[in-house]
């Protein structure tokens, strides 16, 4: 779902970037970060979001994503894009 969510928002993404997009998206749940703590988080943890894409990008395809499972029925809360 992670290459679906990539396509919604005019993300060309090879295997290895969604295999990137998929940890940036685990590490996020793992951290419990919603959409306001995410870009703050990617600072103070000087981590850099994968391919080329800003902290911006990311959050516009962590909200692609959860629109993609919930089109495919999946029905989970938003806050932690679980």
């Amino acid at each position: 779902m992670i290459s679906a969510a990539a396509a919604r928002i005019g993300i060309r993404a090879d295997k290895a970037l969604v295999r990137d997009l998929a940890a940036e998206v685990e590490w996020s749940k793992v951290s419990m970060l919603d959409a306001d703590a995410y870009a703050e988080a990617v600072r103070a943890n000087r981590r850099t979001p994968p391919g080329d894409l800003s902290a911006d990008d990311v959050l516009a395809l962590m909200d692609a994503y959860q629109e993609a499972k919930e089109d495919r029925g999946f029905s989970i809360s938003k806050m932690y894009w679980c």
